[in-house]
This record gives C-alpha cells, sequence and structure tokens, in this order.
C-alpha cells in the first residue's frame, strides 16, 4: 500500500512542473514584471522547491523510497 504522504509528495511535484510551464509560456508577462513581485514569485518558487525537497529527504528517511535508485 502507498503511503498519503507519497500521493502529496506527486502532487507536490506535478503541480511545480505546471507552474513552471506556465510560467516558460507567459515569460513575456513575468519580465514586464515589477521587480518586487518577480522577487515575490521567485520567494515562492525558491519556497515550493525547498519543501519538495524535504518532502524527498523525509521519504528516504522514513519509507525508504529513493526514486533515482543509485
Amino acid at each position: 500500500m502507498i503511503p498519503p504522504s507519497f500521493y502529496a509528495h506527486v502532487l507536490g511535484g506535478v503541480l511545480a512542473l505546471i507552474v513552471m510551464i506556465l510560467i516558460l509560456f507567459n515569460f513575456r508577462a513575468v519580465r514586464s514584471m515589477v521587480l518586487y513581485e518577480r522577487l515575490m514569485l521567485f520567494l515562492a518558487l525558491s519556497v515550493a522547491a525547498g519543501v519538495h525537497g524535504i518532502s524527498h529527504q523525509g521519504m528516504e528517511v522514513i519509507y525508504g523510497y529513493y526514486p533515482i535508485g543509485l
């Protein structure tokens, strides 16, 4: 049985991928943002990446899940 934290981790990764694709397709709008708005956007992205990384670490420690498998 797959634990719920795995589903939360996958959902977070999929949502992060969708956000990155949306930013790439709307890069002109991102470039026209005021500096403060761009900083807030990148700060939110860095928090999301950090939380996703902590989720990786937790899944490795608790469940022995290592997606790269090296």
